[in-house]
């Protein structure tokens, strides 16, 4: 079954000429049914970023990553530029509609045809135009797009260092929001910086303030941690979390973090293992 579904697509798209399958040009139905403006998402090549696959091969055993994916409950992205994600097909001849037609969901398409291709190192432009145009479909129809595809459409752009495009497709929401989408951008920040704070933005958008204040402390960003929690009073992460960073950093900062919390008595039980090392630095500032 596999091999005829590959071999009819690839027949389909290899008639289909190139000057078609470049890059789609209208995203009016990219979101939920058509919309009055126009966007043109045609990448220009010669604008693209010339950045070495050097850095994607080391990117994709880079264990720092699978940290942040367990800290924003993401375990399904541990690699985070590995295609192979958990996605079972599930066809099955006795899935049919009210009709007698079989129906073909997006686990099917992801397993047995679009995973294959590129696989099969199939021309990566014609690649994404299609997984790009089943995306936009899928949201014309007001069908949820599960996000393994839009990780295997970013994995795609990221090998063959189409920068511009991929900061196209996040720019007019091509690529939805999820914090699954925001761990792989994370992963991308060493060959792509921009990446970084493209994530922090989908997770704000998205309203996870908690999961922001962790990328922030893996990347010892205290103070900017810190504003977030001042913000907002509801993120449930412990207090003995931000000491613990603080501990690690300059004599001063733990003193402000410290400082902090006991303003705002926010410093529980097992923030008492602290206490010694901040009345050693409040003594010594006083000359005791």
């Amino acid at each position: 079954m596999i091999s005829s579904i590959f071999d009819e697509i690839s027949m389909v798209l290899g008639s289909i000429p190139e000057s078609r399958l470049v890059e789609p040009t209208d995203t009016s139905s990219f979101g939920k049914g058509p919309r009055k403006t126009r966007a043109t998402l045609i990448a220009n090549e010669e604008m693209g970023d010339s950045t070495s696959n050097q850095g994607v091969s080391s990117l994709i055993r880079n264990d720092s990553f699978s940290e942040v994916s367990r800290i924003l409950n993401a375990a399904d992205l541990s690699e985070p530029l590995s295609s192979k994600l958990n996605v079972e097909s599930s066809a099955d001849e006795n899935r049919r509609n009210s009709e007698g037609l079989l129906v073909i969901d997006q686990n099917d398409m992801y397993t047995n045809v679009f995973l294959p291709l590129e696989e099969n190192n199939f021309d990566h432009k014609h690649l994404a135009a299609v997984l790009t145009e089943y995306i936009r479909s899928l949201n014309f129809q007001l069908i949820h797009v599960k996000h393994f595809l839009y990780v295997l459409l970013i994995n795609i752009l990221v090998r063959n260092n189409r920068f511009y495009q991929l900061h196209q497709f996040l720019q007019y929401h091509v690529v939805s929001d999820s914090v699954p989408v925001a761990c792989q951008l994370l992963s991308l920040e060493s060959i792509y910086p921009p990446a970084y704070q493209l994530a922090l933005d989908m997770l704000k958008r998205l309203c996870s303030p908690g999961q922001i204040v962790e990328v922030l402390l893996n990347r010892n960003q205290l103070l900017a941690a810190l504003r977030v929690i001042k913000a907002n009073k509801d993120i449930n992460i412990p207090r003995s979390r931000f000491l613990e960073v603080a501990a690690q950093q300059e004599p001063i900062m733990f003193y402000t973090v410290f400082q902090f919390f006991l303003q705002r008595k926010e410093l529980g039980p097992d923030c008492q293992k602290y206490l010694a090392q901040y009345e050693t630095l409040v003594g010594s500032s006083t000359g005791k």
